[in-house]
């Protein structure tokens, strides 16, 4: 069973480990666990332990803007790809980022050539709203109203 908890500081280490994993740190630019623990102190940011079968299976990141009633989610790391882990954790998310942080709106950016994370962002109804560029990759800005979303 997928569970999220609010993060600990001891875990920041197990996080860095597992952003320099090759299949994360392709589509991620990975974090010291110096630079963790920077983020993780910030009032606005919240970090999220992904827990599947009650082990660290990997976290998540939210950046709260309370003015414009929305959440970044600045990023998802799954240790265990393919099993649904990362899905189950991002519907989780939404409702922490809904009732919790009482923001109506949840936007990320995805590389372009991240096909698995951009098909998993539409598939949860995430849409592209603009694109950039970043060191000479394309990065695709999307969001979705969870006010909309969390209706009936």
């Amino acid at each position: 069973m997928v569970q999220l908890s609010s993060s600990l500081e001891t875990e920041l280490n197990q996080f860095a480990e597992m952003e320099q994993l090759a299949d994360n740190a392709s589509y991620i630019i990975p974090n010291t666990a110096e630079k963790h623990l920077v983020e993780y102190l910030k009032e606005d940011t919240h970090y999220l332990t992904i827990k599947n079968a009650n082990e660290i299976a990997g976290f998540i990141i939210l950046v709260v803007d309370e003015n414009s009633k929305s959440a970044e989610f600045r990023r998802i790391v799954v240790s265990q790809k393919g099993l649904g882990i990362g899905q189950k954790a991002m519907k989780l998310m939404e409702q922490f980022v809904v009732t919790r942080l009482k923001a109506s709106r949840i936007w990320l950016d995805v590389f372009e050539e991240n096909a698995r994370g951009k098909h998993i962002y539409e598939k949860m109804g995430y849409k592209t709203f603009k694109t950039d560029e970043s060191n000479g990759r394309t990065l695709i800005f999307m969001d979705k109203d969870m006010s909309v979303t969390n209706k009936g």
